[in-house]
């Protein structure tokens, strides 16, 4: 079960997952390898999550310009689901914590 309120435990938040729940997310710079890595699964995009980033572009233009130091403009052609129940995100914890750390200079 998802816990509101995470706990510290020897200097890391621990948060509680339910081993059914669905975590679902659509994008333009999902990396095969990196995403199937973590245990995620790659999936077709709907229409609709296409139709919703196309929608929010402007924003996307400026975020990704903002990381690209330059004006840019994020291929919408790209664009993947993944998707990894909650047993397969506790599963594939250590090699979560391991991108987490890498990501943040720990």
């Amino acid at each position: 079960m998802y816990d509101s309120n995470p706990k510290k435990a020897s200097g890391k938040i621990v948060i509680f997952v339910s081993e059914n729940v669905l975590v679902r997310g659509s994008s333009y710079f999902f990396s095969d390898k990196t995403t199937t890595g973590i245990g995620f699964k790659l999936s077709k995009t709907n229409i609709l999550e296409k139709l919703n980033i196309a929608a929010n572009y402007l924003d996307l233009i400026w975020m990704y310009s903002l990381a690209q130091g330059k004006l840019a403009f994020p291929n919408l052609m790209n664009i993947k689901t993944a998707a990894i129940t909650g047993i397969d995100l506790m599963a594939n914890k250590v090699k979560l914590e391991t991108l987490s750390a890498y990501l943040n200079k720990e």
